[in-house]
């Protein structure tokens, strides 16, 4: 598989569903569990949840590499941690950990844009990444859908 192949592949991946369905649509592409692919996604399908309690996304929108369910807590209006378990490794001090997080405002209609503040790896072997949301026309954080990726 050429790199441009595994870009496109990645990109897929916030697209399928977790299960049978999407891993045979894994298979077509040429991706297996067997390959060397490390990394996770989720949809934050409850964006106004209970202020800090880690919610299981729906499985269907939730995968990660290691078979582990990812989490995505909401700490204040508009700011979330998902945890990525069992992908974390330190590289660095501080809890550094290599890799790269994507997020994407789940379209609603809304004026509302996500963003990455960072990610690491303070709780090893899992991978939080902060995320914050806010509106585009005011500046004011607000709650949201959202997608999220995880590679390494």
């Amino acid at each position: 598989m050429n790199r441009r192949t595994l870009k496109i592949a990645v990109a897929l991946l916030v697209l399928i569903p977790a299960g049978a369905w999407g891993a045979g649509i894994l298979t077509k592409i040429g991706l297996s569990a067997h390959h060397a692919f490390k990394g996770g996604y989720v949809w934050n399908d409850n964006p106004s949840g209970t202020l800090g309690m880690p919610l299981t996304p729906n499985p269907s929108w939730n995968w990660n590499v290691s078979g582990a369910q990812n989490t995505v807590t909401r700490f204040t209006t508009g700011y979330y941690e998902i945890t990525f378990p069992n992908l974390g490794v330190r590289t660095g001090a501080g809890g550094t950990v290599g890799g790269n997080v994507q997020v994407g405002n789940y379209y609603t209609g809304a004026p509302v844009s996500c963003s990455v503040l960072g990610w690491n790896s303070y709780s090893p072997p899992d991978v939080t990444a902060d995320i914050v949301c806010f509106n585009t026309m005011t500046g004011a954080l607000t709650d949201s859908y959202f997608t999220a990726l995880i590679t390494f």
